[in-house]
């Protein structure tokens, strides 16, 4: 039997309505020097006659994105919200850059694909109200070639539009100094894998090559670099690099390991003293055990064997920044769990990129630890919950029956515990699962089958739940006999050969996204809404006919 879709985000008056678009098109003008190449069939314009916030032409090893369906949500109560539709062809990337351009100016925003070929990406309050023409497109690696507070990066994906954008903005070509940039880059990755040559001048008088001699953090030595030998000191080995403080700062040798040592010399007389005073030698950076970024004061690397309790204040180190996080729950296989203080995020790190100050580790160390923490994790619970909540679109997926077996809706009045499992139709019945308390209002929940990322806010009326066997349902949680009324229903009957064009009918109908959408049109014949205006229905209809489908239109009494 074939379960009736409710798109009731129309009926409740969620959606006020969508927008789509179609894959940008390069501008009908007549071909010119300033396009003189193309990018997977895209424009790349000359570097004189490139605009002043042109990406750069993606570099050959980099991964390439298809994007299709730029589309713009008005969501009542929420604002707008931007979605697109993509599809990895070439590579894998793991974080990329979502740049949406418009008269407004030039938004970004960091996207994670965890592992995804294909998937929608949504952003909420990019705009409100937002502009009806936008521009959107993907960049990866941003300051690799060019300066490092420069704001481009590589383009890595086709542009798509909304509206009446006009000409796209095309990727530019390199200037000579960001060609000579990436092919030192290349050139240093090639060096990390093969053995290098020797230094081309030998060290001064006094000093020997480290060779296979025992170096100690803190040891003064010479680097060789800019073919000279220049002062600095030893810091560890990292990874597969050796790290020594070169001009003031930390900097990985890199050469192979199996050469590189020998780009570092050290005094005969300092050699001495590490055989018969070790202890004397101590670091003036502290850094993590694989990382270029030192410790701030007071701060130690997570040793692996702490006892870490939920609540526990730590700093996530990465790049040339540290963030402020805390432990959400206990470590599993070296990775711990942890939400950042800021963005109200849950991520898992593993024990080398985190940093513990010394007093948090002392106060580990008491025999109230778990009191001390279990307080803080609950007063952090409700501040997260108060800033994921603030910060939260509220989607609602609403549908008519059958429910799944013994559920009911959740009602307004239920208090939601942490765990507690729900039921949700998003073209079809899914489970998801309460990430935390929630005794009013929208429930946090993340989906089967997704990750953490995929976390949404939902309304309660989207939810429903199986109760106890000795509880009763729920006072305002009575199952309606009958369908609500009040409007014309329409009803798609088949779907035709050009889906494509009957799917973007659909969407705009129903609010659903590009992938909800396909998987709805292939359960024809299908309840599409059944709370349209006559007019509206009748126009749908003769859209999905026109389509290629067949759809009909009753009254809903």
């Amino acid at each position: 039997m074939r379960r009736p879709l409710l798109l009731a985000l129309v009926a409740m008056g969620v959606l006020a309505g969508s927008l789509t678009a179609q894959e940008a098109q390069p501008a009908k003008s007549e071909p010119s020097k300033e396009i003189d190449q193309l990018q997977n069939g895209e424009p790349i314009a000359a570097i004189d006659k490139a605009l002043v916030d042109a990406p750069l032409r993606r570099a050959p090893d980099y991964p390439w994105i298809k994007l299709s369906e730029l589309r713009l949500l008005k969501i009542a109560k929420t604002g707008p919200e931007l979605q697109v539709d993509y599809e990895v062809t070439e590579g894998s990337p793991s974080e990329v850059v979502l740049v949406f351009k418009s008269v407004m100016g030039r938004k970004t925003r960091r996207w994670s694909l965890d592992g995804e070929k294909a998937a929608t990406i949504r952003f909420a309050e990019i705009w409100n109200p937002a502009p009806a023409d936008v521009e959107a497109w993907v960049e990866f690696g941003g300051g690799l070639l060019t300066p490092t507070d420069a704001v481009v990066g590589y383009k890595i994906s086709n542009s798509v539009t909304i509206g009446d954008k006009g000409q796209i903005t095309p990727a530019r070509h390199w200037k000579p100094e960001e060609e000579k940039r990436y092919a030192d880059l290349v050139r240093a990755k090639s060096q990390a894998n093969v053995p290098a040559k020797p230094p081309s001048k030998a060290p001064p008088a006094g000093y020997a090559v480290a060779g296979d001699r025992t170096l100690l953090p803190g040891m003064p030595v010479l680097v060789f670099a800019e073919g000279d030998w220049r002062k600095g000191e030893y810091l560890g080995t990292h990874r597969h690099f050796l790290v020594a403080k070169r001009d003031g700062q930390p900097v990985a040798m890199l050469h192979a390991a199996v050469t590189q040592r020998d780009y570092v010399a050290v005094a005969e007389r300092v050699l001495e003293q590490a055989k018969t005073k070790p202890d004397s030698f101590s670091p003036s950076v502290r850094m993590l055990p694989e990382s270029l970024l030192p410790l701030n004061d007071n701060f130690v690397p997570l040793p692996a064997d702490v006892r870490l309790l939920p609540g526990v204040p730590l700093q996530y180190g990465f790049g040339s920044r540290w963030t402020n996080v805390s432990v959400f729950s206990a470590p599993v296989d070296g990775q711990v769990e942890t939400i950042e203080d800021s963005s109200f995020r849950q991520y898992k790190y593993p024990f080398s990129n985190l940093a513990i100050n010394k007093s948090v580790l002392e106060e580990l160390a008491k025999p109230d630890a778990a009191e001390v923490f279990a307080k803080r994790y609950e007063e952090l619970t409700v501040k997260w919950a108060a800033g994921r909540r603030q910060r939260a679109l509220v989607r609602d997926h609403l549908a008519t029956f059958p429910l799944p077996d013994g559920h009911e809706p959740l009602g307004e009045k239920v208090a939601v515990k942490k765990g507690d499992r729900f039921q949700i139709y998003s073209s079809k019945w899914t489970g998801a699962v309460a990430v935390a308390d929630s005794p009013e209002g929208a429930v946090e929940i993340q989906w089967d089958g997704r990750n953490a990322n995929w976390n949404e806010f939902v309304s309660r009326k989207s939810l429903f739940i199986k109760p106890p066997r000795d509880k009763p349902a729920a006072a305002d949680a009575a199952v309606p006999t009958k369908k609500p009324g009040g409007g014309y229903s329409l009803m798609l009957e088949v779907t035709g050969t050009k889906k494509f064009a009957v799917v973007k009918v659909v969407m705009d109908v129903t609010g659903l996204d590009l992938r909800d959408a396909r998987e709805a049109i292939e359960e024809a014949p299908i309840l599409l809404s059944q709370s349209l205006t006559k007019d509206a229905a009748e126009r749908f209809q003769k859209q999905l006919e026109a389509a290629g489908g067949k759809a009909s239109v009753r009254k809903v009494e």
